[in-house]
């Protein structure tokens, strides 16, 4: 399929070969069609002047036209003329993650990346705190990162919730601090 035809499809990442390792998963998050989704974002989280790039993926089952069955959060630098994987694909569920962003949460210097009410390690991919919302119900696919106390962190405001972040200096935690 060269994609000029009505019906023409191709899965938009490998699954043999080098980078096909870096998705895992069982059941309906196991990789079979793997598409880049409309949500991206290109951030210099290292302070080198290369850009990051930031992207969700999903994964569907059948044709490409079926519905996506799970998302990852993925990245890649730029090394040597090539896109290389940051890490490992992060598994974030199957609930479309919607529009998501990239800041310093806690004003340590290092960039965070918030998807609805959650935020991730830029650098790793580690999960680093959650609210725990209901992404069904109560928590929207466009949070909002902004200073609204005039302190030196930033608060993650999704719907009608507003998140205060916690330190964030634990890169690796054992498990997700709690937003409140």
């Amino acid at each position: 399929a060269h994609g000029s035809d009505n019906g023409d499809e191709k899965a938009q990442f490998k699954l043999t070969g080098p980078g096909a390792s870096i998705f895992s998963g069982t059941g309906g998050c196991k990789p079979s069609k793997l598409y880049y989704e409309h949500e991206n974002m290109i951030a210099d989280i290292d302070g080198d002047g290369v850009a990051e790039i930031f992207g969700i993926v999903s994964n569907r089952t059948g044709s490409g036209n079926n519905p996506r069955t799970c998302f990852w959060l993925v990245s890649f630098r730029y090394v040597n003329g090539e896109l290389v994987p940051m890490y490992n694909a992060v598994q974030i569920g199957s609930d479309r993650p919607g529009t998501f962003g990239i800041a310093d949460m806690d004003g340590d210097g290092k960039a965070e990346v918030y998807i609805r009410d959650r935020i991730y390690a830029a650098e790793t991919g580690a999960l680093l705190a959650t609210g725990n919302g209901n992404w069904d119900l109560d928590i929207n696919s466009a949070p909002v990162a902004v200073n609204i106390l005039g302190d030196q962190t930033l608060e993650l405001v999704c719907g009608t919730k507003i998140y205060s972040i916690p330190n964030l200096s634990n890169r690796n935690p054992g498990a997700p601090a709690a937003l409140t």
